[in-house]
């Protein structure tokens, strides 16, 4: 079926953005309209209703065909299927269409087992491969409170809750709260139904499954990163306590002197699951008349908006139906807001005990604070657990002067002062992009810089080194080169004296093997000098000239940086005065 559809796009002949946009509400609303069944050939196609009649002139088929309208359930299985398919078709770039071949495809095949299920966890990198009737059982463990999930008969029919969001936002054009280019991006159209799946905690004992529901092509989505725009000027205003970062948790502690001061983290267990919405979207509402901000929603109808795309949402584990009754779905976009929110409210009940302490601050779960007195921070925790039953608190103390919180170590020194290098979980694999993957060349530099970056940020000097020394040791692992330069005019020396300059943005080294790979190295050894005859002309004149002669050279010293800029015009024209100076014999067809 995918192949027929991608011809079908392939027939769209897409030249502007307009038509490619286009393409996603064609296939889900004209294309899957009607289905027939050919008692030949036993499965069922699919056609778009306006050419229903002229398929079956072309087909010829006879009377003996029997014609059957599809159901609603299927058809909105293979709307949202032909969908996919359309929009994969034409996000993905052309050269990558053919990276993985038939061979590849059939390998996992053959790998694959149903009696394991391979996860990432929860946090870091990695790979968990858990027992599936393991996986089930501790899913279904947490699906089991009745508080939070109920479970139910069949989900909510999507096309119903695409039709009652578009009304909702038909109302908003309709008001003039919204414009006709909000409306269009904000509308569903292709959606299906929310899955449930497990994320392992591994640096936890006995390993537990933080439950994640996949709401990215669920109908409330782009709804709720919308709203999630609208409530963020009114977080910020209100965030008293709250950090959006550990690099601006760094700033705050830069002038902090720990002497005599005790360390702790607070941590929130099941924050998002726990949050009460209506309670939650009240309090929204009264920061809102609180703050006098405008809003691009009367409160009633961010109410309604609100509560449209958390409350009552079904979703489906393996083959049996749920319905999240209270609390929000980790995996919304409305989840971090609205727990932010709530804990903004739990705040400023507690304003007078928080005050007690010599520092609290905030990152959505996790709460860092210090004082003088454990009585102080033990009341804090006491009245935490107290003032509302949804919510459950954990505090941990700092040991041996040191305490993680984020990704950051705090340490005291022996002065008072702090001490940060970066932290890393006990189940830390350190696992990285490999740099021989197929991925851009971008990706992998900006992992790198990341890294330092991160680094350099966090750690104080005393620090720093210990720090910068297991980044590179852990990109070596990960075959990222260390001496790799971009962006450069480069000169190429081969044993015979002969030359060749050229340039390139990709990294030279190991990124020389764009022009000598290991295959030619291989066939010259192999050929003994000599001549290796190829099918086609080498795309490259070093390689051309390698084939040629059978001289073995090692690209290390063959190749040297002649000079090195950011700006691609700039090279272009630094290669050139340099091919103009130096005339190197291998690039006479330049």
């Amino acid at each position: 079926m995918e192949v027929g559809i991608v011809n079908i796009i392939k027939m769209f002949s897409v030249k502007n953005s307009r038509r490619k946009r286009n393409i996603q509400d064609w296939v889900s609303k004209k294309f899957l309209q009607t289905c027939y069944y050919d008692k030949d050939h036993p499965e069922y196609k699919y056609c778009p209703i306006f050419k229903f009649s002229t398929i079956f002139e072309e087909a010829n088929v006879s009377e003996s065909i029997f014609v059957t309208p599809t159901t609603t359930d299927n058809l909105g299985w293979l709307k949202t299927k032909l969908t996919d398919i359309a929009n994969g078709f034409i996000m993905t770039p052309i050269n990558g269409r053919c990276a993985i071949t038939k061979q590849h495809l059939q390998s996992l095949k053959e790998l694959k087992s149903k009696n394991l299920v391979i996860l990432k966890p929860d946090k870091g990198s990695g790979t968990v491969i858990l027992d599936r009737d393991a996986y089930v059982q501790k899913m279904l463990s947490i699906l089991e409170d009745r508080t939070k999930f109920q479970q139910i008969d069949t989900v909510d029919n999507v096309n119903e809750i695409e039709g009652r969001i578009a009304r909702h936002l038909e109302l908003l054009l309709q008001l003039r709260l919204i414009d006709d280019r909000t409306y269009k991006a904000l509308k569903p159209c292709g959606s299906s139904t929310p899955q449930l799946y497990g994320l392992p905690k591994t640096h936890k004992s006995g390993m537990p499954l933080r439950p994640i529901l996949a709401m990215t092509n669920s109908p409330y989505h782009k709804l709720a990163r919308w709203l999630v725009e609208i409530l963020t000027p009114l977080k910020q205003k209100f965030q008293t306590h709250s950090i959006k970062d550990s690099f601006e948790l760094i700033s705050d502690l830069e002038n902090i002197n720990l002497a005599n001061e005790l360390m702790c983290s607070i941590d929130v267990q099941s924050l998002f699951t726990n949050v009460p919405l209506h309670e939650t979207i009240d309090f929204i509402g009264e920061l809102v008349e609180m703050s006098h901000i405008t809003l691009p929603l009367p409160n009633d109808i961010l109410r309604e908006a609100l509560l449209l795309c958390t409350e009552n949402i079904s979703f489906r584990f393996l083959d049996r139906c749920y319905r999240q009754i209270d609390g929000v779905a980790m995996g919304s976009p409305l989840g971090p807001i609205l727990a932010d929110f709530f804990m903004l409210k739990i705040e400023r009940e507690l304003a007078t005990d928080i005050a007690g302490l010599s520092y609290y601050k905030r990152y959505v779960d996790d709460t860092l604070a210090f004082s003088r007195s454990k009585q102080a921070i033990d009341n804090l925790v006491q009245r935490l657990n107290s003032c509302h039953p949804n919510l459950k608190v954990t505090c941990e103390f700092g040991t041996d002067n040191c305490l993680p919180f984020l990704d950051i170590l705090i340490s005291r020194r022996e002065d008072g002062s702090i001490k940060r290098a970066v932290y890393r979980k006990s189940t830390w694999s350190g696992q990285y992009l490999n740099f021989s993957s197929f991925t851009p060349v971008h990706h992998k530099r900006a992992l790198v810089n990341t890294l330092f970056t991160q680094a350099r940020r966090i750690c104080t000097q005393d620090s720093l080194a210990r720090e910068l020394n297991l980044i590179t040791s852990t990109l070596q692992s990960s075959d990222q080169p260390v001496d790799a330069s971009s962006h450069c005019v480069y000169q190429f020396t081969c044993n015979c004296k002969e030359s060749y300059i050229g340039r390139t943005e990709s990294c030279l080294i190991p990124g020389v093997k764009e022009h000598l790979p290991k295959w030619v190295q291989r066939s010259v050894l192999q050929k003994n000098g000599n001549v290796i005859e190829t099918h086609k002309p080498p795309a490259f004149a070093v390689v051309g000239h390698i084939l040629t002669t059978c001289h073995v050279i090692d690209p290390i010293c063959a190749f040297r940086i002649l000079i090195r800029h950011s700006n691609p015009k700039f090279l272009r024209f630094a290669e050139a005065v340099a091919i103009d100076r130096l005339k190197p014999a291998l690039c006479v067809q330049k």
